[in-house]
C-alpha cells in the first residue's frame, strides 16, 4: 500500500512560526502518527504556499525558504524516518516573488502566451537553455528545491517547470510522481484565466 500524505498552504512568516511551534506542529504530528501507524506514510506531498507572499515578511525569500525547511520539513522527516526526497514540495502563488518581473513585460507575456505555439516554444527554450527570462519571480523557489534535493539518488528530473521522482515500493513497483509548476505564471491578483500548464510541461 502506498500513503500518500497531502499539505499545503502554511503560508510561512514569523508568527506562523510561533503557531507552529506553539501548538500547530503537536496537533500535525499527532494526526499524522496516528494514520502512520495505520499503515506507513511513504510520502508527504506539500502542494504549495510553503511561505507567505514571497517570503516579504522575512529579511528575504531565501531566509523565508531556510524557515521552512529548518521548521517544516527536517522536523517532519525526522519524526516520520522519511528520506528528505520523500517530502515533495510544489509551488504555490506565494511561493513566487512577483516584483522579479517588470509590469511591462509581465503585460507582453500575456499577450504572448494566448498562442499555444509561443507557449511550447517558450518552454522548450527555457528548459534547454536554462533561461528565466520573463518568470524571474520563480528563481528563489527553485534555487531552494534543487538545493533541497542536490543530494537524493533517486532518479529525478527538476526544471523550472516542475519535477519528477521515481521511487520504488516495498513491492519493487517504480512509482513515478510527477509535480507540475502552475505557478510560472502567477503575477497578480488577477491570475484566474492566465496561469497554464504547457502541454510540454507533461
Amino acid at each position: 500500500m502506498i500513503r500518500i500524505i497531502q499539505l499545503s498552504d502554511f503560508h510561512l512568516n514569523p508568527k506562523r512560526i510561533k503557531d507552529w511551534n506553539n501548538y500547530l506542529k503537536k496537533a500535525l504530528f499527532q494526526r499524522l502518527t496516528s494514520i502512520n501507524q495505520e499503515s506507513e506514510i511513504t510520502l508527504i506531498a506539500f502542494t504549495g504556499d510553503l511561505i507567505n507572499i514571497g517570503g516579504s515578511e522575512f529579511d528575504s525569500v531565501e531566509e523565508a525558504f531556510i524557515k521552512f525547511k529548518e521548521e517544516i520539513i527536517i522536523p517532519t522527516i525526522t519524526e516520520f524516518n522519511l528520506p528528505i526526497e520523500n517530502f515533495i514540495i510544489i509551488p504555490g502563488n506565494h511561493d513566487v516573488v512577483r516584483s522579479r518581473d517588470s509590469k511591462r513585460d509581465e503585460l507582453g507575456s500575456k499577450s504572448y502566451f494566448s498562442n499555444q505555439e509561443n507557449i511550447s516554444e517558450f518552454i522548450n527554450a527555457a528548459i534547454k537553455n536554462d533561461d528565466f527570462g520573463g518568470i524571474k519571480r520563480m528563481m528563489p523557489y527553485k534555487n531552494f528545491e534543487k538545493e533541497l534535493y542536490n543530494d537524493i539518488k533517486i532518479p529525478n528530473n527538476i526544471t523550472m517547470f516542475g519535477s519528477s521522482f521515481i521511487f520504488n515500493s516495498e513491492s519493487n513497483c517504480s512509482i513515478g510522481v510527477s509535480c507540475l509548476n502552475s505557478a510560472w505564471r502567477c503575477y497578480d491578483e488577477n491570475d484566474k484565466g492566465n496561469l497554464i500548464i504547457g502541454e510540454d510541461q507533461l
